[in-house]
């Protein structure tokens, strides 16, 4: 049974006023397939400046990657309030591959070549 029929079910059998309203979203949202959750503290790292641009690394990385034939896939970056500071985390279609404390840009990086690597 997929999500769908089991909540079609669940509605069927008690109606929508014991189900609260946060469980009513969209179920055909995808999983990101490549994730990057971040502490918000760590957000700043992800601000576009002369000196710092980790999008446009990441860009590189996925062009490095693409000479050696692996294709990177879209990296969605997300802050999620319950890491601790300086934390980050690597999820694979929905999995975490990977947690790490990071200080720099430079260190988000080396930790995404080593999880596409392996």
């Amino acid at each position: 049974m997929n999500r769908r029929t089991f909540f079609a079910n669940l509605l069927a059998f008690y109606g929508t006023s014991i189900l609260p309203e946060s469980w009513f979203v969209p179920l055909d949202d995808p999983v990101e397939p490549f994730e990057l959750r971040v502490a918000p503290n760590i957000v700043k790292l992800f601000v576009r400046t002369e000196k710092n641009d980790l999008f446009e690394r990441i860009s590189d990385l996925r062009g490095n990657l693409l000479e050696c034939g692996i294709e990177m896939p879209k990296l969605r970056v997300r802050d999620f309030s319950y890491l601790s500071d300086n934390q980050c985390q690597i999820l694979i279609h929905g999995r975490v591959v990977c947690t790490r404390s990071v200080t720099s840009g430079d260190s988000i990086i080396a930790h995404l070549e080593v999880v596409l690597h392996s």
